[in-house]
């Protein structure tokens, strides 16, 4: 058994059922593709293994989100205006990846 507490709710208990969750709708792949990459700044890639409505956020190497996008189907296509080059994580729903951004 385990004790949950909350900053709003209080106290929460768990039970003798099994709690379990997904991180993306069922039959998805696990994984995100990014293509090209690495990629010239200022051009655009496309991400695939997303959903539609999922929001997929980019960071930087600081761990600050560059980027929020809602997906409109299961690929995006994004272009990082104004980045520096480097290595960016990708992150939607639970999956992740990575892009460089080359000069």
């Amino acid at each position: 058994m385990f004790r949950l507490i909350t900053s709003n709710r209080g106290e929460l208990c768990s039970t003798h059922k099994t709690i379990t969750g997904y991180t993306s709708p069922p039959g998805t792949d696990e994984k995100l593709v990014i293509y090209p990459n690495p990629v010239i700044s200022g051009n655009s890639f496309t991400v695939e293994g997303v959903f539609e409505g999922c929001t997929v956020l980019v960071y930087n190497q600081y761990g600050i989100c560059v980027r929020s996008v809602v997906a409109t189907g299961n690929s995006i296509t994004l272009t990082l205006d104004n980045v520096q080059p480097g290595a960016y994580l990708i992150r939607a729903d639970g999956k992740q990846g990575k892009v460089v951004i080359i000069n």
